[in-house]
């Protein structure tokens, strides 16, 4: 998932910060959804990734319950 939410980010031109902050996250629990694959976010907190990154909310919860997290 990380790789994708990446992607995604450096598609909107946004840092990893400026995401954070939208989301209401600290900079670190966002660098470890990207770089780890440490991902278990409230439903609130996909909902906001989904619209700041233009990702299906649907394709994130698919992502979550993926054996491998990807």
């Amino acid at each position: 998932m990380g790789a994708i939410l990446k992607d995604a980010r450096l598609a909107k031109g946004l840092t990893q910060e400026e995401v954070a902050k939208q989301i209401g996250i600290t900079s670190r629990q966002y660098v470890n959804y990207e770089t780890y694959g440490r991902f278990s976010p409230q439903a609130k907190i996909l909902h906001k990734l989904s619209k700041i990154l233009d990702i299906p909310t649907k394709d994130l919860f698919d992502l979550l319950d993926a054996p491998d997290g990807s």
